[in-house]
């Protein structure tokens, strides 16, 4: 989708922890009416809000904590690494290896369902007319890399893409595509 011609950046970031423990995630406005350079958007977590919150200094950067943005609900394996779902439960686990992208844990979602849950983010990322840096889990950040990826993935893909907490994924939306750098974190 190219809704505008300007060139603006998406940048994609693992959260994590310890990076600032002060300030409680609050939404903040551009107090001086200057024009705002970048758009901080994280997840409602802890460690993505805290992540944020070395740009909440900045006058020319929005932060905003985006309620979409929140990881993918695994329902009643919340907690559970993926070792200790298959010993639990072997055949729901299973069932998950066949279809990873639809499959749904009893009282959770599915990625189909998160990447549904995304469109509205995608929609305001298209209508964007600044550079963007999304702070949030793996599971929200594949589904979004997958949309804008310069590579087509198949959904099976999707489920499988990692991503590393010592670099920043930025994406160049241009008229005949998408440029991709991964930019390292120091």
């Amino acid at each position: 989708m190219n809704i505008h011609i300007q060139v603006r950046r998406i940048y994609l970031a693992r959260d994590f922890d310890d990076l600032n423990t002060k300030g409680d995630g609050e939404e903040l406005a551009n107090p001086d009416g200057n024009e705002i350079a970048l758009k901080v958007w994280t997840a409602p977590n802890r460690s993505s809000v805290q992540a944020g919150v070395p740009f909440e200094e900045d006058q020319n950067v929005l932060v905003r904590k985006r309620m979409m943005l929140k990881q993918r609900d695994v329902g009643v394996y919340n907690g559970f690494k993926p070792q200790e779902i298959k010993e639990s439960n072997p055949e729901e686990y299973e069932k998950y290896t066949l279809n990873p992208y639809y499959h749904r844990f009893q009282m959770g979602e599915s990625y189909y369902d998160l990447s549904t849950r995304l469109e509205a983010i995608i929609l305001d990322l298209e209508r964007e007319t600044c550079d963007v840096l999304i702070i949030a889990c793996s599971s929200v950040l594949r589904c979004l890399y997958a949309y804008y990826s310069p590579i087509p993935f198949s959904q099976s893909v999707v489920p499988s893409l990692s991503f590393s907490s010592s670099n920043i994924i930025e994406l160049t939306p241009g008229a005949y595509g998408i440029v991709e750098k991964k930019l390292p974190v120091f």
